[in-house]
């Protein structure tokens, strides 16, 4: 079974270690996937009642919770961890390759 969570994730492998916000999927209970970059919290406009951003206000309850019940993960023990480069502000996965 495929989910995912949002986790802490120490980029340990940077000159100047920092920690970011990432979505982490996980298959039987392993990490095969995450988001290289932080996630970033938007909302589309049908996730807004009124003048309340619903979507966004769920997705911090969701990681914030995540947060309170995940020990942070280093960037150097997770799949991919060797795909280095400067970070951006796009929601790009790595995935663990089968095989490798």
């Amino acid at each position: 079974m495929s989910t995912w969570a949002y986790r802490a994730v120490l980029h340990d492998l940077d000159p100047e270690p920092w920690v970011g916000l990432h979505e982490v999927h996980y298959d039987a209970g392993q990490v095969s996937g995450w988001t290289r970059d932080p996630v970033p919290f938007v909302c589309g406009q049908d996730e807004v009642e009124g003048d309340r951003p619903v979507g966004l206000t769920q997705a911090l309850s969701m990681a914030s919770a995540d947060l309170r019940h995940s020990p942070m993960l280093k960037e150097s023990e997770l799949p991919g961890s060797e795909e280095t480069g400067p970070t951006q502000r796009s929601a790009t996965y790595l995935h663990k390759q089968e095989g490798v």
